[in-house]
C-alpha cells in the first residue's frame, strides 16, 4: 500500500513537472512572437481589415460608435492568432531552441533584423551569420519552409475568420453590403 501511494505521489510530481514545461514552452514562443515582431504585424493586419470594412461600407452610414466596438475584438483577434501560431512553433522547436531565439532577436542585431534588414552592418551580418550557423539557426533554416507553410495557412485562416466575424456583426446591427 504504501509503495502505491508513494508511486502516485511520484507519478502526479512528474504529471505536474511536465504541465509546468510546457506552460514555460509556451509563455516563451509568445515571448518570441512579441520580440520578433510577429504580434505588431497582425496587430497591424486587424488595424488595417478595419479600414478597409470602413472602406466598403462607406456608403452605409455605420456610426462611429459601431467601429469602436469592431475594434475592441483586436485584442481577442490578436490572442487567438497567437495561441494557434504558439501551438504551430512548438511542433518545431523545443524550449531551447525557443530561448536562444529570444536571446538573438533581444540583441541589437535582431531587433535591426526585424526593422530594416538593409541598414545591417557588416558586424551585425556577422553576428547574424554566426547565430545561423549555431545549431537553433540551422534549426531554423531546416524548418523555415515547413513553418512558413503552416503559418500562411493559419493566417489566412485566422484572417477570413476575423473578416467572416466582423462583417456578421455590421449584419446584426442592420449594415450589410
Amino acid at each position: 500500500m504504501k509503495y502505491k501511494c508513494l508511486s502516485l505521489v511520484l507519478f502526479l510530481v512528474l504529471s505536474l513537472q511536465s504541465i509546468a514545461q510546457e506552460t514555460t514552452l509556451t509563455e516563451s514562443v509568445t515571448q518570441y512572437l512579441n520580440i520578433n515582431g510577429t504580434t505588431e504585424q497582425y496587430e497591424h493586419a486587424v488595424s488595417s481589415l478595419l479600414v478597409m470594412l470602413k472602406q466598403q461600407y462607406a456608403s452605409k452610414n455605420v456610426p462611429e460608435e459601431v467601429w469602436e466596438e469592431l475594434s475592441k475584438q483586436k485584442p481577442t483577434a490578436i490572442n487567438q492568432i497567437k495561441a494557434m501560431l504558439v501551438s504551430t512553433y512548438r511542433t518545431h522547436f523545443d524550449q531551447i531552441e525557443i530561448n536562444d531565439m529570444i536571446k538573438f532577436y533581444k540583441t541589437p542585431t535582431g531587433q535591426q533584423m526585424i526593422k530594416d534588414q538593409t541598414k545591417l552592418t557588416q558586424n551585425d551580418r556577422d553576428k547574424m551569420a554566426f547565430f545561423y550557423n549555431s545549431a537553433t539557426g540551422q534549426k531554423i533554416l531546416q524548418e523555415s519552409d515547413a513553418l512558413n507553410q503552416s503559418v500562411s495557412e493559419i493566417s489566412e485562416n485566422w484572417s477570413r475568420g476575423l473578416y467572416k466575424s466582423m462583417t456578421s456583426k455590421l449584419a446584426e446591427q442592420g449594415y450589410d453590403l
